[in-house]
C-alpha cells in the first residue's frame, strides 16, 4: 500500500482574534495516519490545538489536545505533528489576541492503495 499526503485544509485565526475556523469531518481523521499542521512564521501567544469529537462542533465543544499529559501546541516556524487523529473536528486557539493573521496548513498522510 502507498502513503498519500492530502491537503486538509487551513486554520486561520484572524488579526486581533484568538480561534480559528473549525476544520471537521464526517468520518473523522482516523482514516490519517499522520496529521501535520504547519505553523506561521511568526505567532503572537501559545497557540494550542482544539479537537472534538463531534462533527459538526461549536466553540464551546472544543477540547484542547494533550499527548501524554502535554498540551499539543503549534510553534512558529515548525511543523507540529498531531497525535491520535481520533477526532471529527479540529481548530487552534490562541491564548491571546494574535497581531495579525496567522494560517496554518493541515496535512494528512493516509494509507491507500498503489
Amino acid at each position: 500500500m502507498a502513503r498519500h499526503l492530502v491537503d486538509i485544509g487551513t486554520l486561520t485565526i484572524a488579526a486581533a482574534g484568538t480561534a480559528s475556523n473549525i476544520i471537521a469531518s464526517k468520518v473523522g481523521f482516523g482514516g490519517a495516519t499522520d496529521l501535520t499542521i504547519i505553523g506561521p512564521t511568526a505567532l503572537t501567544t501559545v497557540v494550542s490545538v482544539q479537537v472534538s469529537e463531534k462533527e459538526n462542533a461549536a466553540a464551546g465543544d472544543m477540547r484542547t489536545l494533550q499527548f501524554q499529559g502535554t498540551d499539543v501546541l503549534i510553534i512558529a516556524g515548525k511543523a507540529t505533528i498531531v497525535p491520535g487523529v481520533a477526532f471529527k473536528s479540529l481548530r487552534i486557539l490562541a491564548a491571546g489576541a494574535e497581531a495579525s493573521q496567522r494560517d496554518c496548513a493541515v496535512i494528512a498522510q493516509i494509507e491507500g492503495m498503489a
